[in-house]
């Protein structure tokens, strides 16, 4: 990740110093010999590993190995306005819609419209069975009707003829009662929406540990889109003229030394598919 490193007073035997990450106990430096002249003025460094809080600052002289520890803190930003062109296309999250449909298809069909129907009473003196298909419903039906006994609604192409049965209620021929079937079908719709990296973004701040002598603006943080990363030459009076920039830096150092003026300067930066962001910050260095 990058960092403003600075050192408020340095002893007139330090230097250079070896930078280390408490990451892993201040074992190995992740930058070694950077000047007393750099952290004086503000280091920024990219090469301070992520996740890092606290960064030991140890001077390499002969004369002098003395130590401080830094604790991170976000360098102060004044953000009033930004500009962006498009972001990248790298694919980083997916998500996933489930939609369901059913749609119903009725239809009415009529069975056996020429049956008979009636009615049969047993006279014969016993009990009397008859086994025979409904011609409306195509069901199979057995009866067994006791002496005596009527049964109704009798559906059936032909009629007893059997002596001891009475048919009664003839109706010939019967119209069935039409017979409604419906279907129900299911369709399932699945759609799957990708989303790309956050947008390029750049945060800008300033520092006046140098000030009245100049005031360094620069990028604190760059990012989303696609690294790696790039800088204009210099701040800007207006954000159409960061915008219009064709002068590109790879972003190693961030921080531009402006003359001890108060006012609102414009940077800018861009990724390696051509995001451009340019923002703004207004000093107010006493």
């Amino acid at each position: 990740m990058t960092v403003l490193i600075q050192l408020t007073t340095a002893g007139t035997d330090t230097g250079p110093f070896n930078l280390y990450s408490n990451l892993d106990s201040f074992g190995t430096p992740f930058e070694v010999g950077v000047t007393k002249v750099d952290l004086l003025a503000g280091y920024l460094s990219t090469l301070v590993p992520n996740g890092t809080t606290t960064i030991k600052v140890c001077s390499t002289s002969l004369y002098c190995a003395n130590f401080i520890d830094i604790t991170i803190a976000p360098l102060p930003t004044t953000t009033t306005t930004s500009s962006s062109s498009t972001s990248s296309t790298t694919t980083s999250s997916t998500s996933t819609s489930t939609s369901t449909s059913t749609s119903t298809t009725t239809s009415t069909t009529t069975i056996g419209s020429t049956c008979k129907s009636y009615s049969i009473t047993n006279n014969t003196g016993g009990t009397s069975g008859l086994l025979y298909t409904d011609c409306c419903t195509g069901e199979v039906i057995t009866l067994s009707i006791l002496d005596g006994q009527t049964v109704d609604d009798i559906h059936y192409d032909s009629i007893p003829s059997n002596p001891g049965l009475t048919i009664t209620n003839l109706i010939d021929p019967y119209i069935c009662p039409p017979t409604t079937t419906t279907t129900s079908s299911t369709s399932t719709t699945t759609s799957t929406t990708t989303s790309g990296p956050a947008p390029f973004d750049i945060t800008v701040g300033f520092s006046c540990a140098d000030y009245p002598t100049s005031i360094n603006v620069g990028i604190a943080s760059m990012s989303g889109g696609t690294a790696p990363y790039y800088i204009g030459p210099s701040t800007f009076a207006s954000e159409a003229a960061a915008l219009a920039n064709t002068s590109w830096a790879l972003a190693t150092s961030v921080v531009y030394s402006i003359a001890p003026v108060n006012g609102t300067y414009w940077v800018v930066g861009k990724d390696s598919v051509g995001a451009i962001v340019a923002k703004s910050v207004t000093t107010n260095c006493i």
